[in-house]
């Protein structure tokens, strides 16, 4: 992600992960038995299986996020060695830390890219009409939402994300809580 905009919207993938549930849905709806659509129950069974392995998947990345910013955090700390320089050059390297703080690390772009990737997902499970509110009713969702939650903050104040309504009021009821 480098030299890559900070993400602005979730990703496609997002859209696709819930496909093959809304299609099973939509084209063998003539083939199952009517009461076996009426019961959601295999529907939430599917979701929350997905939920699952998509939690595992986020806290993967999250940990080798952690690893890697761990790593170069030791060796940055090695490399270190007391050194002098001019006048110069130290402004010329102030003024490019200033610059480089105010830029998203990738760390801090692919945590801000899972975050409006979760986010948006409840719009998905919506979509697939087993939750009207996914936060509220699949407690699987909401502790997935919280874990990636915390990145939040790296979202620009000039960029025009929109994320669903459920999740910004949760966002809020988080914040509140504090």
């Amino acid at each position: 992600m480098t030299n890559k905009r900070p993400p602005e919207r979730a990703s496609p993938y997002v859209k696709k992960i819930l496909g093959a549930l809304r299609g099973f849905d939509v084209e063998e709806r003539g083939k199952v038995p009517s009461f076996a659509l009426e019961d959601p129950g295999w529907k939430v069974q599917v979701l929350e299986a997905v939920l699952i392995k998509y939690t595992e998947a986020s806290q993967e990345l999250l940990d080798s996020i952690e690893q890697m910013e761990d790593a170069l955090r030791k060796r940055k700390q090695r490399s270190i060695k007391p050194m002098s320089i001019s006048s110069e050059n130290a402004d010329r390297n102030d003024m490019g830390t200033s610059m480089a703080a105010q830029a998203l690390s990738d760390s801090d772009k692919i945590r801000l890219q899972l975050f409006l990737d979760v986010a948006h997902f409840s719009d998905e499970i919506r979509q697939v009409g087993i939750y009207d509110d996914p936060i509220k009713s699949c407690e699987t969702y909401s502790r997935l939402l919280q874990k990636v939650s915390a990145a939040r903050h790296l979202l620009a104040a000039d960029c025009e994300v929109t994320l669903p309504k459920n999740v910004l009021v949760f966002l809020c009821s988080t914040i509140a809580h504090r």
